[in-house]
Order: C-alpha cells, then structure tokens, then sequence
C-alpha cells in the first residue's frame, strides 16, 4: 500500500534553557494601538473651482511630496527577504513568521502603532498557551517632510523556534514590514528595506535608551491617504549558523526577485564558491598562455618588424597593441589608416624606444585617433 509522505512541521519551541518543548498549535496576530500615536494623515486639499470657469476644466495635476515616488502602483506584497527553501543542517536553527492584518480604524486617518506577538499552546502543562515572542512598534512622525518611521520599542523573547546552542543563546532578527495605504480609493503598498536587530536574548529587551536605535526607512505620509493593512515578515536565526546581516545583504541584491535561498549561507555552498573561483582563476590561467603563445608565435613570425603603431588610450596595456607595422620609420609615420579588427599583440621589451604621435583613421567608421610610434628593441 503506497504510504504518504510525513510532511516534516517545526512543532517545537526552545526555553531560556534550551530544553525542547512541543506545543499543539501557535498563533501569530497583530495587534493595533493608535491611542498614542501623534502622527496623522492630513486632510486632500481640494482647489476650488473659479466661477467664470464655466467650460471645460483642465484638471490641476495634484501636488505630490517626492517620498510619493516611494509608493509602488501595483500591489505587491511578496515578502523578498527569504523564500522557505531551507537544508535541514540550517532548518533548525531559523524560523520564519509571516503574518498580515488591516487596520479596522484607519478611516481616523491614524498611522497606529502595532505589536506582532506569537503565541503557543503547550503540550505540556496541557492545552497552557503562552506568549512565545512578541515585538513592538512604534510610529515617529519626521518632521518638515510629511513622513514617518516606524520604530522598535522592545522585544520579549520567552520561547524561540530557532534552536539555540549551549554556548549561544542570543538571535539575530531580520524584519521586513510592508503597510499598505489607500489613496483615492487605491490600494499602494510601500517596500521598506528590512529591520536588522542582532544578539536579543531570552526575556525582555527594551530600546529605552536607544529609542530610535531601529528604525524604518522613511515612509511618506500622503495627504488624504490612510494606512489599512500591515504586513510583516520575521526571520529568527541563530547567528552561529546565519548571520542576520548577510539575509540583509542577500534581500539588497535580490529585491528585485521574488525568491531568493538561504542555501547561499551554508558552508558546503561557501566550498562551491570557492571552487567556483579556483575554476575561474584556472581558466584565466590557460587564457593567459595561450595569449602568450600567440604572441610568441607572431613575434616569431614577424622578426623584421622594427617600428608599430599604438594608440594612445592602449599604452597602459601590460603588451603592445599595435595597430600598424613596418620595419622602417619613415613607412611607418606616413601610414594614416588601420583596421580596428586587425591587430598584433606584442610584448613590450625593457629597451623599447617611444617616438613621436601621429593621427591614425580607422577603415571602417573614419573616426580620428592619436597613435604613438614606438621602436621595437
């Protein structure tokens, strides 16, 4: 009888202690504050119409902050930080928790401050359901611009489903938020770049101190607009094994892809590169040669050639790309045309003589240059 396949799930979490605990179910929520926030939505100022203007009306381009340009048209909320493809020697020591909500206030026109908490219900003591993680933000309204951040006011960290190690019981957390907006009944999201927050331990951490430590990127604040959704994605790892900064690095040179792997970080695909680059350096090896043998084999060839041609701009070359070649002087300076697809390579000897300049015309495009006459030794 064919059998399924067991779908390997991560329904364990891990204490202050590292001791492994299974829990039945999680839940991730979002959960929405704007009883303190200070940072508003102003009014869409509406130009009034004149009254003579009783004809056709040429609408005014409305006025536009240049942090608008931020604002995607299309909707899109692929999250570009990471895609789920793990090797299982990484598995354990990452976790990711992805979770939407919209915002039921938003016609206040509030940008509410939030708070991401995970909670699981234990197997043991039964059915008990604790806050495994939790993460708060806050909005900071920039001032003079029509902007606003959102920043961490602190972390609670009691259970993690990335595995810690004896020696290491910290994590690094990459956080990419994307809220999404609704201005003149369109829905636009706004691609941040992602939260970097390293070495957070078990129990509380709060930025009290360092209030604005991490922050977003600037976020426009239309007129007229509202903030309806957020969106959030978290990436817990062990930094023993993933360093945050390198998820950083990978979402920098992939944000315009939606999947990207975290295979890049293992060290059997380290090796491949290293690999990868012995093969390159070896292929840039046998090119070298064979460019010398070449070389040889027309220096060998061409044994009366006394003066050449070379322009200017290929003087700083490791070899002598001549142009042209005679073996006399006076040939050699009446000789105005050359063929860009008709070169020697020579090697350049230590008692070679530099003459005078001369202008050359290529053949095929009739473009001026200036090549220097130089005396093989």
């Amino acid at each position: 009888m064919y059998m399924f396949p067991k779908l390997f799930t991560k329904n364990f979490v891990y204490d202050q202690s590292k001791n492994k605990t299974w829990f039945k179910s999680d839940d991730l929520d979002i959960i929405f504050d704007d009883s303190k926030s200070n940072v508003s939505f102003l009014p869409k100022v509406v130009q009034p119409i004149e009254p003579e203007s009783m004809g056709l009306v040429t609408a005014t381009p409305m006025a536009i902050s240049p942090l608008m340009t931020l604002l995607p048209t299309v909707i899109d909320v692929v999250f570009r930080l990471t895609n789920s493809i793990l090797e299982n020697n990484v598995k354990k020591f990452t976790s990711e928790y992805t979770k939407q909500k919209s915002n039921l206030n938003a016609g206040n026109r509030k940008v509410p401050d939030f708070v991401f908490i995970r909670e699981v219900k234990l197997d043991n003591p039964s059915n008990k359901t604790e806050t495994a993680f939790k993460i708060s933000f806050r909005a900071k309204e920039v001032v003079g611009i029509k902007g606003f951040c959102y920043y961490v006011e602190s972390i609670d960290l009691n259970y993690s489903s990335a595995k810690p190690t004896k020696k290491h019981k910290i994590f690094d957390y990459s956080i990419e938020l994307k809220p999404t907006f609704l201005i003149d009944g369109a829905k636009k999201v706004q691609e941040i770049s992602p939260l970097v927050i390293t070495s957070v331990g078990f129990g509380n951490t709060d930025y009290k101190n360092h209030l604005y430590k991490h922050r977003t990127d600037i976020i426009p604040l239309p007129d007229g607009a509202a903030l309806t959704e957020v969106s959030i994605k978290i990436i817990e790892s062990n930094p023993v094994k993933v360093r945050a900064e390198k998820l950083l690095s990978l979402w920098n040179s992939n944000k315009d892809i939606a999947k990207t792997i975290i295979n890049n970080f293992l060290p059997k695909e380290k090796e491949k590169e290293k690999e990868k680059e012995k093969e390159k350096e070896k292929g840039k090896t046998n090119i070298q040669n064979k460019v010398k043998s070449k070389i040889q084999l027309k220096l060998n060839s061409t044994d009366d050639i006394k003066y050449i041609s070379v322009l200017t701009s290929d003087l700083d070359l490791g070899y002598w790309k001549a142009i042209q070649w005679d073996n006399s002087l006076d040939a050699i300076n009446v000789k105005r045309y050359y063929s860009k697809d008709n070169n020697e390579d020579i090697p350049k000897g230590s008692n070679d003589i530099i003459l005078n300049d001369k202008t050359v015309v290529e053949i095929e495009s009739q473009k001026e240059g200036t090549a220097r006459v130089i005396e093989l030794s």
